[in-house]
């Protein structure tokens, strides 16, 4: 309190000396904007507190009271606290009873039996499980009769199979040697023989045209003998033909 009396008196004082002097300088001359400045922050600047030298920090500023109203802030925070989790563990402690009890359910309808009674899905589930289980059974009974079916039908073929003898097998194989494969001399196609014209079988082959061609005697002649023949083609010289006999 005394220090912010002394502010209060040390402002006053100043205002009341910056009017002495306006009343006393009015009548003399106008100031500058210097000296104007220079008054503003003389009457309005000042420094922070946290500058001033004789400034230190109040012995009340951190009571009791302070502390007491802090702890009984923390405690009131840990009593609720407390009381959700003693109503969560309630919550949880009613609900074990009936917990168990669905489980137990649950157990015996897995274990076939029946006295649990559940949801109309809950029973099509189960009832899908034992029919799926009963299958499983069913087949795995299945392959292993299947299994063994196959294992008897083994051994007794081949107890039973028959046995082949080296001699047998000589008579079998063929006798002589391999014939030779064919070339490609010896082999002939048919339509060689054919007329180029009629493909009728060729008689006459001739030695002037191209690829020596082989006529019939009807189109040979037509071709070089008649009035329609090229000149060319009548100096063609020609030789009989035969067809190769195979």
């Amino acid at each position: 309190m005394s220090f912010n009396k002394k502010s209060n008196d040390d402002f006053i004082n100043r205002v009341n000396n910056l009017l002495s002097k306006d009343g006393d300088s009015s009548c003399s001359r106008e100031e500058t904007d210097e000296e104007l400045a220079s008054r503003f922050n003389s009457v309005f600047s000042s420094q922070p507190i946290a500058a001033q030298q004789n400034y230190h920090i109040p012995d009340d500023a951190y009571g009791d009271e302070i502390d007491k109203e802090i702890e009984k802030m923390l405690q009131d925070s840990d009593e609720e606290e407390d009381a959700i989790d003693a109503y969560i563990y309630g919550v949880l402690d009613d609900k074990k009873d009936m917990v168990q009890e669905k489980m137990d359910g649950f157990q015996k309808a897995f274990l076939g039996g029946d006295e649990f009674v559940g949801t109309d899905e809950s029973e099509e589930l189960i009832k899908k499980l034992q029919q799926e289980n009963a299958l499983d059974a069913k087949y795995e009974q299945f392959a292993r009769e299947r299994d063994s079916d196959l294992e008897k039908r083994y051994h007794g073929l081949k107890k039973d199979a028959p046995s082949f003898s080296n001699a047998q097998n000589d008579e079998n194989k063929p006798k002589g040697s391999a014939p030779k494969p064919l070339t490609t001399t010896d082999l002939h196609d048919e339509i060689d023989d054919w007329c180029c014209i009629c493909n009728d079988d060729a008689t006459i082959e001739c030695l002037g045209c191209e690829d020596d061609n082989k006529y019939c005697k009807e189109c040979f002649f037509h071709t070089h003998h008649s009035e329609f023949a090229d000149y060319e083609a009548t100096k063609h010289k020609s030789r009989p033909y035969r067809a190769k006999m195979w």
